[in-house]
Protein backbone atom coordinates (compact mmCIF):
# COMPACT_ATOMS: atom_id res chain seq x y z
CA UNK A 1 0.00 0.00 0.00
CA UNK A 2 1.57 3.25 -1.15
CA UNK A 3 1.26 6.41 0.94
CA UNK A 4 2.10 9.97 -0.10
CA UNK A 5 3.41 12.16 2.71
CA UNK A 6 3.62 15.94 2.66
CA UNK A 7 4.77 18.04 5.59
CA UNK A 8 6.66 21.32 5.34
CA UNK A 9 8.85 20.31 8.29
CA UNK A 10 11.51 17.92 6.97
CA UNK A 11 12.05 16.33 10.40
CA UNK A 12 8.37 15.48 10.80
CA UNK A 13 8.20 14.33 7.18
CA UNK A 14 11.17 12.02 7.67
CA UNK A 15 9.79 10.68 10.96
CA UNK A 16 6.41 9.87 9.43
CA UNK A 17 8.11 8.19 6.49
CA UNK A 18 10.29 6.08 8.78
CA UNK A 19 7.34 5.03 10.97
CA UNK A 20 5.28 3.94 7.97
CA UNK A 21 8.24 2.10 6.47
CA UNK A 22 8.68 0.18 9.72
CA UNK A 23 5.07 -0.94 9.46
CA UNK A 24 5.40 -2.14 5.86
CA UNK A 25 3.97 0.76 3.87
CA UNK A 26 5.53 2.01 0.65
CA UNK A 27 6.07 5.73 1.09
CA UNK A 28 6.71 8.64 -1.25
CA UNK A 29 7.49 11.93 0.48
CA UNK A 30 7.21 15.33 -1.18
CA UNK A 31 9.04 18.42 0.05
CA UNK A 32 6.78 21.01 -1.56
CA UNK A 33 2.98 21.05 -1.69
CA UNK A 34 3.07 22.07 -5.36
CA UNK A 35 4.30 18.55 -6.14
CA UNK A 36 1.36 16.78 -4.47
CA UNK A 37 -0.97 16.71 -7.49
CA UNK A 38 1.70 15.89 -10.13
CA UNK A 39 3.04 13.06 -7.97
CA UNK A 40 -0.43 11.61 -7.36
CA UNK A 41 -1.04 11.73 -11.12
CA UNK A 42 2.13 9.82 -11.97
CA UNK A 43 1.75 6.78 -9.70
CA UNK A 44 -1.06 5.04 -7.82
CA UNK A 45 -1.57 5.91 -4.15
CA UNK A 46 -4.01 4.46 -1.65
CA UNK A 47 -3.51 7.16 0.99
CA UNK A 48 -2.21 10.72 1.12
CA UNK A 49 -1.20 12.43 4.37
CA UNK A 50 -1.20 16.16 3.74
CA UNK A 51 -0.30 18.94 6.14
CA UNK A 52 -2.71 21.85 6.13
CA UNK A 53 -4.48 24.30 8.45
CA UNK A 54 -7.59 26.48 8.41
CA UNK A 55 -5.39 29.28 7.06
CA UNK A 56 -3.44 27.39 4.39
CA UNK A 57 -5.40 28.33 1.28
CA UNK A 58 -2.96 26.69 -1.11
CA UNK A 59 -3.10 23.29 0.60
CA UNK A 60 -6.88 23.47 1.00
CA UNK A 61 -7.27 24.28 -2.70
CA UNK A 62 -5.19 21.20 -3.49
CA UNK A 63 -7.53 19.10 -1.34
CA UNK A 64 -10.54 20.47 -3.24
CA UNK A 65 -8.92 19.67 -6.58
CA UNK A 66 -8.28 16.11 -5.42
CA UNK A 67 -11.93 15.75 -4.46
CA UNK A 68 -13.37 17.07 -7.72
CA UNK A 69 -10.94 15.37 -10.12
CA UNK A 70 -11.58 11.69 -10.86
CA UNK A 71 -7.84 11.13 -11.33
CA UNK A 72 -7.50 11.16 -7.54
CA UNK A 73 -10.79 9.46 -6.62
CA UNK A 74 -9.14 6.30 -5.25
CA UNK A 75 -6.87 8.18 -2.85
CA UNK A 76 -8.05 8.45 0.75
CA UNK A 77 -6.82 11.76 2.14
CA UNK A 78 -5.82 12.32 5.76
CA UNK A 79 -4.95 15.83 6.85
CA UNK A 80 -2.32 16.70 9.43
CA UNK A 81 -3.20 19.90 11.28
CA UNK A 82 -1.87 22.00 14.17
CA UNK A 83 -5.34 23.34 15.03
CA UNK A 84 -8.94 23.46 13.91
CA UNK A 85 -11.47 26.27 13.77
CA UNK A 86 -15.29 26.30 13.67
CA UNK A 87 -16.46 25.05 10.31
CA UNK A 88 -13.06 23.80 9.19
CA UNK A 89 -13.65 20.14 10.03
CA UNK A 90 -17.05 20.01 8.31
CA UNK A 91 -15.54 21.71 5.26
CA UNK A 92 -12.77 19.11 5.10
CA UNK A 93 -15.22 16.21 5.35
CA UNK A 94 -17.38 17.78 2.62
CA UNK A 95 -14.43 17.62 0.23
CA UNK A 96 -13.74 13.98 0.98
CA UNK A 97 -11.13 14.03 3.74
CA UNK A 98 -11.19 10.61 5.42
CA UNK A 99 -9.65 11.62 8.74
CA UNK A 100 -7.66 14.15 10.74
CA UNK A 101 -4.27 13.72 12.40
CA UNK A 102 -3.30 16.29 14.99
CA UNK A 103 -0.02 18.02 15.72
CA UNK A 104 2.28 18.21 17.63
CA UNK A 105 3.96 15.07 16.30
CA UNK A 106 4.16 12.09 18.65
CA UNK A 107 5.31 8.78 17.22
CA UNK A 108 3.00 6.46 19.16
CA UNK A 109 -0.06 8.70 18.97
CA UNK A 110 0.48 9.34 15.27
CA UNK A 111 0.53 5.69 14.23
CA UNK A 112 -2.32 4.71 16.56
CA UNK A 113 -4.48 7.49 15.15
CA UNK A 114 -3.43 6.64 11.59
CA UNK A 115 -4.34 2.95 12.10
CA UNK A 116 -7.66 3.80 13.77
CA UNK A 117 -8.69 6.01 10.85
CA UNK A 118 -7.81 3.29 8.34
CA UNK A 119 -9.67 0.69 10.40
CA UNK A 120 -12.85 2.78 10.63
CA UNK A 121 -12.68 3.45 6.89
CA UNK A 122 -12.10 -0.26 6.13
CA UNK A 123 -8.75 0.65 4.60
CA UNK A 124 -6.41 -1.42 6.75
CA UNK A 125 -4.48 -3.67 4.35
CA UNK A 126 -4.70 -7.40 5.00
CA UNK A 127 -1.11 -7.82 3.92
CA UNK A 128 1.69 -5.33 3.51
CA UNK A 129 4.65 -5.72 1.19
CA UNK A 130 7.73 -4.20 2.77
CA UNK A 131 9.82 -2.06 0.40
CA UNK A 132 13.13 -3.72 -0.41
CA UNK A 133 16.39 -2.02 -1.34
CA UNK A 134 19.33 -3.50 -3.23
CA UNK A 135 22.96 -2.40 -3.58
CA UNK A 136 23.29 -2.18 0.18
CA UNK A 137 27.09 -2.59 0.16
CA UNK A 138 27.29 -3.77 3.78
CA UNK A 139 28.27 -7.07 5.35
CA UNK A 140 27.03 -9.07 8.29
CA UNK A 141 29.34 -11.10 10.51
CA UNK A 142 28.38 -14.11 12.61
CA UNK A 143 29.82 -17.34 14.01
CA UNK A 144 28.68 -20.56 12.37
CA UNK A 145 28.09 -23.01 15.20
CA UNK A 146 28.71 -26.21 13.22
CA UNK A 147 32.02 -25.24 11.58
CA UNK A 148 33.01 -22.77 14.33
CA UNK A 149 33.97 -20.32 11.59
CA UNK A 150 33.53 -16.57 11.62
CA UNK A 151 31.44 -15.89 8.53
CA UNK A 152 31.45 -12.63 6.56
CA UNK A 153 28.37 -12.37 4.35
CA UNK A 154 27.43 -9.70 1.83
CA UNK A 155 23.98 -8.15 2.14
CA UNK A 156 22.15 -8.24 -1.19
CA UNK A 157 18.81 -6.73 -0.16
CA UNK A 158 17.31 -5.18 2.95
CA UNK A 159 13.83 -4.34 4.19
CA UNK A 160 12.36 -3.28 7.51
CA UNK A 161 11.73 -6.98 8.26
CA UNK A 162 14.96 -8.66 7.27
CA UNK A 163 17.79 -9.14 4.78
CA UNK A 164 18.86 -11.28 1.86
CA UNK A 165 22.54 -12.15 2.05
CA UNK A 166 25.17 -14.20 0.23
CA UNK A 167 27.56 -16.70 1.85
CA UNK A 168 30.40 -17.39 -0.62
CA UNK A 169 32.01 -19.99 1.68
CA UNK A 170 31.20 -23.46 0.30
CA UNK A 171 31.63 -25.07 3.72
CA UNK A 172 28.97 -22.98 5.44
CA UNK A 173 25.39 -24.04 4.86
CA UNK A 174 22.24 -22.84 6.64
CA UNK A 175 18.86 -24.53 6.51
CA UNK A 176 15.39 -23.03 6.64
CA UNK A 177 14.49 -22.53 10.29
CA UNK A 178 18.10 -22.05 11.37
CA UNK A 179 18.52 -19.22 13.87
CA UNK A 180 21.72 -17.20 13.89
CA UNK A 181 21.83 -16.09 17.51
CA UNK A 182 24.25 -13.18 17.22
CA UNK A 183 24.72 -11.16 14.03
CA UNK A 184 26.88 -8.05 13.78
CA UNK A 185 26.06 -5.36 11.24
CA UNK A 186 27.23 -1.79 10.71
CA UNK A 187 25.40 0.99 8.93
CA UNK A 188 27.96 3.68 8.39
CA UNK A 189 29.76 4.06 11.70
CA UNK A 190 26.81 2.72 13.71
CA UNK A 191 27.10 -0.91 14.87
CA UNK A 192 24.20 -3.14 15.88
CA UNK A 193 23.50 -6.74 16.84
CA UNK A 194 20.45 -8.94 16.36
CA UNK A 195 19.36 -12.50 15.59
CA UNK A 196 18.30 -13.80 12.18
CA UNK A 197 15.74 -16.51 11.48
CA UNK A 198 16.35 -18.13 8.09
CA UNK A 199 13.10 -18.44 6.12
CA UNK A 200 14.34 -19.13 2.59
CA UNK A 201 17.43 -20.59 0.91
CA UNK A 202 18.23 -20.01 -2.79
CA UNK A 203 21.59 -21.57 -3.61
CA UNK A 204 24.15 -19.53 -1.71
CA UNK A 205 21.62 -16.79 -0.99
CA UNK A 206 19.63 -16.66 2.24
CA UNK A 207 16.68 -14.64 3.47
CA UNK A 208 16.49 -14.01 7.20
CA UNK A 209 14.02 -12.12 9.36
CA UNK A 210 15.25 -9.84 12.14
CA UNK A 211 14.76 -11.02 15.71
CA UNK A 212 15.84 -9.42 18.98
CA UNK A 213 16.29 -6.11 17.18
CA UNK A 214 16.02 -3.05 19.39
CA UNK A 215 13.51 -0.34 18.54
CA UNK A 216 16.30 2.18 18.03
CA UNK A 217 18.24 -0.13 15.70
CA UNK A 218 15.02 -0.78 13.77
CA UNK A 219 14.65 2.95 13.23
CA UNK A 220 18.27 3.21 12.06
CA UNK A 221 17.61 0.50 9.47
CA UNK A 222 14.40 2.17 8.29
CA UNK A 223 16.14 5.53 8.05
CA UNK A 224 18.81 3.88 5.92
CA UNK A 225 16.14 2.38 3.66
CA UNK A 226 14.51 5.79 3.38
CA UNK A 227 17.77 7.43 2.35
CA UNK A 228 18.73 4.69 -0.13
CA UNK A 229 15.43 3.92 -1.77
CA UNK A 230 12.55 6.13 -0.80
CA UNK A 231 14.54 9.31 -1.38
CA UNK A 232 14.78 8.29 -5.03
CA UNK A 233 11.03 8.88 -5.10
CA UNK A 234 11.31 12.15 -3.19
CA UNK A 235 10.25 15.09 -5.28
CA UNK A 236 12.69 17.98 -4.89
Amino acid sequence: MRVLVYDSNHTIRDNITTILLMQGYDVVAVKDKKHILPTCSKMPFSIAIIETSPYDEEANNILEKMYYNDVYKNIKVLIYVPEITPGFVSKMFKIGVAGILFKPFNEKDFFNRFSNILSKSNLLPKRLKYPVIGNVNYDIVFRHEETKQIVHSMILEMSARGIKFLIPNEHVRLNVGYNIQLVYMSIGSYKMTFSLNIIEVIGKEYIGLFENLSSFDHKVICKFIYEKYIEKNLIS
